[in-house]
């Protein structure tokens, strides 16, 4: 039976439900082949404060992401991690259909405190971050100038929503709007890069895909390094690996400016500002 939008539609219903979050996530086999459904669950009025933010800084969305999910694929092939294989989208019921990345998931963020892992994801985003361009956003709108005033205004919005009750907040918003931060090329990098993205080998100890292609965007790899970095156990490993391809970028004081702006996106848990901001100091 030919798999097209006719027999999504048809089907849906029947199909085994993974995940539902920004994406309503579905598996399922037809004959020999396994694979994955991920339909957009979230419209682009109703996004969370970390997407409301993708949004603001780099004009990017679910629609977006799917409509050039081609073209993201096509910049991240690498020789050391594959990519989930697109069959098919569709722009009018808002999904991706993947075939079934082979192994394992991990739930969470952390990756597994394994040597080879590290060194394999560094050598993967070191690649791709020796690709540089000069200016970020997404694949249809590009800016040359602008990054850092649209940065603040995005974590300004989210402070006056979710913490206008804390001056420790306010003050430290104060602090780190004086930073340097001005980036002199940009590359591909995964704004929310966690272990949960990528799926490993049944010994845990390689990857075998990268599997969330949703917050890829034209950005500093300062900000993906200093996310990442929450998620490794040891990070020598890593940068090893990503100084094979790029030179390891001094990243102190960048850190402090994207991490500041995934706590603001931490509205739920709300946890404590100098433990998030001094977490896993591996870099």
């Amino acid at each position: 039976m030919i798999i097209n939008e006719g027999f999504i539609t048809n089907n849906i219903d029947n199909f085994e439900t993974i995940s539902v979050s920004t994406n309503k996530v579905y598996r399922f086999q037809q004959e020999n082949d396994k694979y994955v459904l991920k339909v957009n669950n979230i419209s682009s009025a109703n996004l969370s404060p970390f997407w409301r933010g993708i949004k603001m800084v780099f004009a990017s969305d679910f629609d977006i992401q799917r409509e050039n999910i081609e073209d993201t694929l096509l910049r991240l092939i690498n020789p050391h991690i594959k990519t989930a294989q697109l069959i098919f989208k569709s722009d009018t019921y808002r999904f991706q259909l993947f075939r079934e990345a082979e192994g394992l998931s991990f739930k969470p963020d952390e990756f597994p405190n394994n040597y080879n892992i590290e060194y394999q994801l560094g050598q993967f985003i070191g690649f791709i971050h020796s690709k540089k361009y000069d200016y970020f956003g997404n694949q249809k709108i590009h800016f040359h100038a602008g990054f850092k005033e649209k940065m603040l205004s995005a974590m300004l919005e989210t402070m006056n929503r979710y913490w206008s009750d804390s001056k420790e907040v306010k003050d430290y918003y104060t602090k780190i709007s004086c930073f340097n931060i001005a980036p002199d090329s940009f590359s591909i990098i995964m704004t929310d890069i966690s272990a949960n993205q990528f799926i490993f080998n049944e010994n845990m100890t390689s990857i075998n895909a990268v599997i969330d292609f949703d917050g890829y965007v034209f950005g500093p790899r300062e900000w993906e390094l200093s996310v990442l970095e929450m998620c490794l156990q040891d990070g020598k490993a890593f940068k090893k690996g990503y100084e094979e391809y790029s030179v390891f970028p001094e990243i102190s004081e960048y850190r402090d400016f994207y991490r500041f702006f995934m706590f603001l996106c931490e509205i739920w848990e709300k946890p404590a500002l100098n433990s998030f901001m001094n977490r896993n100091l591996l870099f």
